[in-house]
């Protein structure tokens, strides 16, 4: 049986939502966030345009820069 682009959309959907309800946001790596963003893209190319799917890319973006900023500062202690 061939799954649909609504059936692989819903099914990366509650992936993603998985993912996101494992991992609290304040403590989610770089890796885990650019793994939610490609999997956000991918349901946006299967579902097509969708504003929500627009803000939750631009808020995960957003939430990757300030632990940058951690990761340099906690870098050049150590050194």
């Amino acid at each position: 049986m061939t799954l649909t682009n609504r059936d692989r959309a819903i099914a990366l959907a509650e992936q993603i939502y998985d993912a996101l309800n494992h991992d609290l946001f304040d403590q989610m790596s770089h890796g885990a966030i650019d793994s939610v963003i490609a999997d956000l893209n991918t349901l946006r190319s299967l579902v097509g345009r969708c504003s929500d799917i627009n803000v939750a890319i631009s808020s995960l973006e957003r939430m990757k820069y300030p632990r940058a900023n951690k990761l340099l500062k906690a870098q050049s202690a150590k050194e």
